[in-house]
């Protein structure tokens, strides 16, 4: 009689010893993570490469209007006739350095004896200043080309409401 080489039922057909069982709840938080940037790996590449192009746009818009604030800054620092100060307010119009352009090109009126000039002048200062010391030395200076320009009365007034605001400077308050 022949013997069979292996019995038949004396050996498992499948070795499970090292098996694991699986499942959520042996799954790892390693295990977990790597599902999820399986899974939307694309999207969280695409999120950060279009964090990294706004910051990089941000950095070079914060740059470009610093070059532009810079070029106006020389540009004021260039204009020293009333003509050039006039022409550096019109090109400026609405920044604060144009407001100032008004206001030497008022101050210069004023110590010619244009009084009218002046007043007008010391008008769009007032308008680009808005407030500050800079705006209340427009306000005295209006009131002062007033009476200049022979507008007495006007500027009477206007150097009494200085005088009597509590919000004006101090020393411009004893001026006025």
């Amino acid at each position: 009689m022949s013997t069979p080489a292996t019995p038949s039922g004396s050996q498992p057909s499948v070795d499970d010893r090292n098996l694991v069982p699986t499942g959520p709840a042996t799954a790892t938080f390693e295990d977990k993570a790597n599902a999820f940037w399986e899974k939307n790996r694309g999207l969280l590449i695409g999120l950060c490469v279009g964090i990294v192009v706004l910051l990089i746009g941000k950095g070079v818009w914060d740059h470009l209007a610093a070059q532009k604030e810079l070029e106006i800054e020389k540009a004021f620092a260039a204009a020293t006739t009333t003509e050039q100060l006039k022409a550096f307010a019109a090109a400026n119009s609405g920044h604060s350095l144009a407001g100032i352009a008004q206001l030497r090109i008022a101050d210069d009126a004023y110590v010619a004896g244009k009084g009218a000039e002046a007043v007008a002048a010391y008008d769009q200062a007032i308008a680009q200043i808005k407030s500050g010391p800079l705006a209340s030395r427009a306000l005295l200076g209006r009131a002062l080309a007033k009476a200049q320009a022979g507008k007495g009365t006007e500027a009477t007034a206007e150097l009494k409401q200085l005088a009597s605001d509590a919000n004006q400077p101090k020393p411009l308050r004893a001026e006025a």
